[in-house]
């Protein structure tokens, strides 16, 4: 009986193993890069923003699966935000 349970134990290790070992990758369907995504929609569009180390950029669509394609633009650079942060005034980011 100890025997069967070492041989299942052996065998679920070794199962779990190569399962581990297959090297899956998850690839954002919608972009190829960039973090801190959010979304909203309102009178038909979606407005996405996500950054990019050095921005935040706003997309506006009517489909969320053809995001990649939808018109996009920089809302707020780093330097953008430097200035905000020491009180230079405030922006306008959509004109």
């Amino acid at each position: 009986m100890k025997n069967k349970y070492a041989l299942a134990f052996i065998s679920l290790v070794l199962i779990s193993l190569h399962l581990l070992a297959q090297n899956k990758t998850f690839t954002n369907p919608l972009l190829p890069s960039g973090a801190d995504p959010w979304s909203i929609y309102k009178d038909g569009y979606y407005y996405y923003t996500q950054t990019y180390g050095d921005r935040l950029e706003l997309y506006k669509t009517t489909s969320i699966a053809n995001l990649r394609e939808s018109p996009h633009r920089a809302v707020l650079s780093h330097l953008q935000e430097r200035l905000i942060r020491r009180g230079c005034g405030l922006l306008n980011f959509i004109s």
